[in-house]
């Protein structure tokens, strides 16, 4: 989900003109529109759309994105307390407000045209998300939503002037109510250009197995699960050759478990083979930690050896260009040694 999700570099629609504002409207939206309440109407344009910035009622792009925010209260909010009120697609909604508000009005002629630049407009938006793993690397958070049996990471679009991480922080936390917010890090991520949109993951580590997952908003995400690293695939079923596996079996979490096909994770086959590089690195530097904490443990029983040792060791750099006078330094030497020796004589 995101909100706002407008880069400016659209200007095919704008309210400067357009059709007749007695437009006929089609019979099957006009008796929606009678369906739905006028104040909730009014409460959903006021609320998204006729409140926006005046320059950008211009911009009919935008307008969709505000759209699609009220076409999501509208769905989770208003109907999801009074199942009478009709469900609507986003088209038909859209047609229902264009109708309502006096300035779209002119547009509703042009509607799907609109919709339909908005949709391929938004294909392109950058998306970010996140990568969650258990503290153990062994487990990865997949969501699943309505409409559809893939899995995917938790994401979601970018919104205009939204730094990256912080569009992650917020779509997984729409879509899985856990904040990772302290634990995200900024230079830690993959990303890959998919049909030519940025699609950009940051890795979360340690977030807990037994954290209650349930997605914020309704009709989005229809289930959360938790799969097994390396039982993933790398490849479609059709590039398999038998001995990467079929099914994936869930590692447990949110929904019912049960095996899932391998061509339900195309969404995240990009990111797997960088991911597993990932956790290699991790775990070898989590054998290096435990090893020098190991010694340090074992030098600090001994009575601090290990840090005598590097005392003992020291080296200034400077001291590289101090000379030493070897041959009065072996005289003197040698001196003292013969007069210990004829003393021990005498």
């Amino acid at each position: 989900m995101s909100a706002n999700t407008v880069h400016n570099n659209h200007n095919t629609h704008s309210t400067g003109g357009g059709a007749n504002s007695r437009t006929p409207v089609p019979t099957a939206i006009t008796s929606a529109a009678s369906v739905i309440p006028t104040a909730i109407l009014d409460d959903l344009s006021t609320r998204f759309v006729i409140n926006i910035p005046r320059e950008d009622r211009s911009d009919l792009i935008r307008v969709c994105f505000q759209l699609e925010l009220a076409h999501w209260h509208y769905l989770d909010l208003i109907r999801g307390q009074d199942s009478r009120l009709p469900s609507v697609n986003f088209t038909r909604f859209s047609a229902i407000i264009f109708r309502h508000i006096p300035f779209l009005q002119p547009f509703i002629a042009r509607l799907d045209a609109i919709i339909a630049e908005w949709k391929t407009y938004k294909l392109l938006v950058p998306t970010c998300g996140a990568i969650m793993l258990d503290p153990l690397l062994e487990h990865v958070l997949l969501v699943q939503g309505f409409g559809g049996r893939s899995w995917g990471f938790p994401k979601g679009k970018l919104n205009e002037d939204e730094p990256y991480h912080k569009c992650a922080v917020r779509e997984v936390y729409e879509e899985t109510s856990y904040d990772c917010a302290a634990s995200i890090d900024h230079q830690s991520y993959i990303e890959r250009l998919l049909h030519e949109k940025t699609v950009r993951l940051y890795i979360v580590k340690d977030v807990p197995k037994d954290f209650p997952f349930a997605p914020l908003c309704r009709n989005e995400i229809k289930d959360i699960k938790w799969f097994s690293v390396a039982e993933l695939p790398v490849r479609t079923p059709l590039q398999m050759d038998g001995t990467n596996g079929v099914t994936v079996t869930p590692g447990g979490g949110v929904g019912t478990p049960g095996a899932v096909k391998a061509n339900q994770f195309y969404n995240v086959l990009p990111f797997i083979k960088p991911l597993r590089r990932f956790i290699a690195k991790e775990r070898r530097q989590l054998v290096l930690d435990n090893q020098r904490d190991r010694r340090d443990s074992e030098a600090a029983k001994d009575g601090g050896g290990h840090e005598s040792l590097q005392t003992d060791l020291f080296w200034a750099k400077s001291w590289d260009n101090i000379k030493f006078d070897w041959d009065n330094i072996w005289r003197e030497i040698y001196r003292e040694s013969s007069g210990a020796t004829a003393a021990a004589q005498g």
